[in-house]
């Protein structure tokens, strides 16, 4: 469940189950233009996470429908994070006595400033 190795999609169960070699081409619609791109952005902003929450574990999560999101869980955060536009991520954050933070179209560079924001984080928490 390392980010660091989800470099691409081609590995997933659900992508090698398609059993097509241009899945890109033929499932554009389900994947959009740039299915490649958006991971590295889903990529990147579980790694800021982590970077935030040491202790989080992630998990790319690929439905039979193509899309996909990466599931986060740590003693103190949990919710998904998912691709939107661009270099832009959807939030739907949960933690502990808190109020959600549900969020679509957070620019990756400002994903972390927003959390620590709504949650009242200062800086990496275990």
């Amino acid at each position: 469940h390392d980010p660091n190795t989800w470099t691409n999609l081609d590995s997933h169960p659900v992508f090698q189950k398609l059993g097509d070699q241009n899945w890109r081409e033929h499932f554009k619609g389900e994947v959009g233009d740039s299915p490649d791109a958006a991971l590295e952005v889903v990529r990147q902003a579980a790694l800021q996470i982590i970077s935030l929450f040491p202790s989080a574990s992630t998990e790319l999560v690929v439905l039979d429908s193509l899309n996909w999101y990466v599931v986060v869980e740590s003693e103190k955060l949990e919710g998904e994070v998912a691709f939107c536009d661009e270099q832009t991520v959807c939030l739907r954050l949960d933690m502990e006595n808190q109020e959600s933070l549900y969020e679509d179209d957070v620019p990756l560079e400002k994903m972390l400033e927003t959390i620590k924001k709504h949650f009242g984080v200062c800086s990496s928490v275990e």
